[in-house]
């Protein structure tokens, strides 16, 4: 299983409104891309409870054709093509898992 993470740094004038439009863009990605296994995202938020300014997501995928097949899907570069007009700075890694049993 392959787990891709991202973190969005937003610029400084990026509005409320524009952040969660955001977050909901990628929440709606799961009902339209189905090689997501699973996927979270919300805002960052330091140790002491607040915010950072960033959003960050991370998205579990079968295997990296699969991963491949999000990052070009019609949805995420929607997604992508909105994020670069309020983005400041974004870092991502793609790293292998293995599938953990729910507690």
């Amino acid at each position: 299983m392959i787990r891709h993470i991202a973190v969005i740094k937003l610029k400084p004038g990026c509005t409320p409104e524009q952040e969660q439009t955001f977050i909901d863009m990628v929440e709606d990605l799961v009902h339209h891309v189905d090689e997501i296994v699973s996927m979270s995202v919300g805002r960052s938020i330091g140790l002491d409870g607040s915010p950072t300014g960033a959003v960050a997501l991370a998205a579990d995928f079968a295997n990296l054709a699969d991963l491949n097949t999000y990052l070009t899907h019609p949805r995420h570069l929607a997604v992508s093509a909105y994020v670069a007009e309020i983005k400041e700075t974004a870092m991502g890694a793609d790293f292998e898992i293995e599938r953990l049993e729910q507690a």
